[in-house]
């Protein structure tokens, strides 16, 4: 079965944990400030007066780094007179980092540079448009358009993407991280390497909204705000309406607001990946979304002017200056607000969580209490037994009226009996209660084309692509589509991914 559940782990990190900068003097220290926010014209002019010629070689490296150059960079390392700890450190990253570049396709946008394997080059059939209406939405709400265009690396897989990142294999495994705004750039996982896929659109959109926030505050975005913001609006590419809190983690948040459980903003800080799992980053999540949402509720239009006072001022003073209360009291608000949210419970909807490697889908996503039903139930099917495997599917529902596996299981079953619209409606129901779980869009696409609706097949098979773009049927039923609309353009791209693929 082809599902998913994602968690769009994003993480806005600073840049110490690559190679140490507290030995080094204040000019180099702000150096690397300044290439964090893209400041790159500063730092040429800085550059030229340093007068320690090892001094100005190593910032220069990280110079040409941060632009994602890193066959200057390593020259310009080569030349070190005398090579210490921090210049040895960059040099064994650089040169892992140009062994994946060597690797990578470099496809040129109009406002970004994407990094692919060739294994993961069908991506930039769904890139060139998509990055557009990213760019635009999020330029749209921030008032932000950067004039250089902005460097994307998409990794093979999950060891790549954690050295790249500096996360490492612990943090990456343990906290469900799949992507990343760091080094002026955006590092991602490729969808390919998870078996359920992910969000990878959304996730970009995620990671290009820190880089825009990186900008707007010169850095100064505490991270609860970054990356509250960055959930926030990380569907606005494909959405006009915040589409931030999923049934699932709805129900999370609602039963640790009841619970008295909820994340305080301090343990969240230097970073999400540093809480226990991936339960606690996706509350942490659903936590700091709502805070924005309580901004944006109780203060309209005052969110981007907080940002851009942030680029003025401390963040105290900029939240003092914009609402007139510190973060502490906002904290407190905030908290106020969630308590009185009409948060709601959606028994059996999954929660957002990365998944490396298969699970078997009963024991992973059905709940205890539902599990002996939905198995006796598959006996019975596969005895061709079917009014006594529906009774038992029914009986998990009941129990788990919004898990996906259970909705899927009897919308198959009611599709094989001739009972469509009872199964297009169970469909329906697991995608909206379930907006994450890829299973549902690619049998709801496939069954639209089986009977002729061949437009809200194309647009369901589409958004299957969101999450896993690497099923081959995905693409096969979605050439077949557009081949029925007469669009023998898009259906021939459509068949040749689908070959290429398998």
């Amino acid at each position: 079965m082809r599902s998913i559940l994602i968690l769009i782990i994003t993480i806005f990190f600073s840049h110490e944990c690559i190679f140490s900068v507290t030995k080094k003097s204040k000019e180099i220290k702000k150096i690397i400030s300044l290439l964090e926010i893209g400041q790159f014209r500063e730092v040429d002019n800085l550059i030229k007066v340093i007068i320690n010629n090892d001094d100005k070689k190593y910032v220069t490296a990280l110079y040409y780094f941060y632009k994602g150059d890193y066959d200057n960079a390593l020259e310009e390392l080569r030349n070190f007179k005398s090579h210490n700890s921090d210049s040895l450190d960059l040099v064994l990253y650089l040169e892992k980092l140009r062994f994946y570049k060597n690797k990578f396709e470099e496809y040129k946008f109009k406002h970004f540079n994407v990094r692919i394997s060739d294994d993961d080059s069908i991506l930039k059939y769904y890139l060139e448009e998509n990055l557009d209406k990213i760019f635009y939405s999020v330029g749209k709400i921030f008032n932000y358009f950067p004039e250089d265009k902005v460097l994307i690396e998409i990794y093979q897989n999950k060891e790549d993407f954690a050295f790249a990142s500096t996360l490492g294999d612990e943090a990456v495994k343990r906290s469900g991280a799949i992507a990343i705004c760091k080094f002026n750039r955006i590092m991602t996982t490729s969808p390919q390497s998870l078996p359920y896929g992910y969000r990878w659109i959304d996730t970009i959109c995620h990671e290009y909204i820190h880089f825009v926030l990186n900008r707007i505050t010169c850095g100064k975005c505490p991270l609860w705000l970054h990356e509250g913001i960055a959930k926030y609006y990380e569907t606005s590419w494909r959405s006009n309406k915040p589409l931030y809190l999923t049934p699932g983690n709805e129900t999370i948040l609602s039963k640790s607001v009841k619970e008295n459980r909820l994340i305080p903003f301090s343990r969240m800080h230097p970073s999400l990946v540093y809480l226990k799992d991936q339960d606690e980053v996706g509350l942490a999540f659903a936590e700091l979304a709502t805070a924005v949402e309580y901004i944006n509720t109780e203060y309209p239009n005052k969110l981007q002017l907080l940002l851009y006072t942030m680029s003025k001022k401390t963040v105290e003073k900029s939240f003092k200056t914009v609402f007139n209360f510190d973060t502490n009291k906002f904290e407190q608000n905030w908290m106020n607000y969630i308590k009185k949210m009409d948060l709601k419970e959606h028994s059996g909807a999954i929660t957002d969580k990365v998944y490396w490697e298969k699970k078997d889908e009963i024991d992973e996503f059905v709940g205890v209490n539902s599990r002996d039903h939905l198995r006796l139930g598959d006996k019975f099917r596969d005895k061709n037994n079917y009014e006594s495997a529906i009774i038992q599917y029914e009986k998990a529902l009941n129990i788990e009226p919004y898990n996906p596996v259970v909705l899927i299981r009897i919308a198959k079953l009611y599709f094989e009996k001739g009972k469509i619209e009872d199964s297009i409606e169970k469909l329906k129901l697991c995608i909206d209660k379930n907006p994450g779980f890829v299973s549902s869009y690619e049998i709801l696409g496939e069954y639209y084309l089986k009977l002729g609706e061949f437009e809200k097949s194309v647009k369901v098979l589409n958004e299957a692509i969101e999450i896993n773009p690497f099923n081959p049927y995905t693409h096969r039923n979605l050439s077949k589509a557009y081949q029925k609309l007469n669009n023998y353009e898009l259906s021939q791209q459509e068949l040749f991914i689908s070959e290429k693929i398998f």
